[in-house]
């Protein structure tokens, strides 16, 4: 089975420089394979002038020495050696998030002028009741009635 993890990332930017951008990634990173389906594991959402690239996955394996991860990782740090090595405001932001199975172990990661609202990361509870009757309404039921 191993350790799971819920992995999510997005970069929001000018479409001509993430397709660029996008291109050489294809053409330059190591593993072809892997960049093909590091490419294919996303998917693009485009506006006008704008282009969002979106990974999410609830449950994977996230582990530094897998080929799969190696390429989304490499895919992600494309587009932030992009946003800090421009000299002019290039527009681009990148938000990654993970969350693993204990409750301490999220990582994230953002670049950007407005990177926050791409990925957040919300805790939430989930309650089990149980089953059977929802005891505050049987007494209300069975109260007297008041006049």
């Amino acid at each position: 089975m191993g350790y799971r993890s819920e992995v999510a990332f997005v970069i929001r930017g000018p479409k001509d420089t993430l397709v660029t951008r996008l291109t050489t990634f294809r053409l330059a990173y190591k593993d072809p394979t892997g960049a093909q389906e590091a490419l294919a594991a996303c998917t693009y959402h485009g506006g006008g002038d704008e282009l969002t690239i979106r990974y999410h996955v609830e449950s994977i394996k996230w582990y530094p020495d897998y080929e799969e991860v190696q390429a989304l990782t490499a895919l992600f740090e494309t587009f932030k050696e992009l946003h800090d090595e421009s000299e002019i405001d290039c527009k681009i932001n990148g938000s990654f998030a993970r969350i693993g199975e204990e409750n301490d172990d999220v990582d994230q990661k953002s670049f950007g002028h407005e990177p926050y609202e791409l990925v957040q990361v919300c805790r939430s509870m989930a309650i089990d009741c149980g089953s059977g009757t929802n005891l505050t309404e049987a007494l209300a039921a069975e109260a007297p009635n008041e006049a």
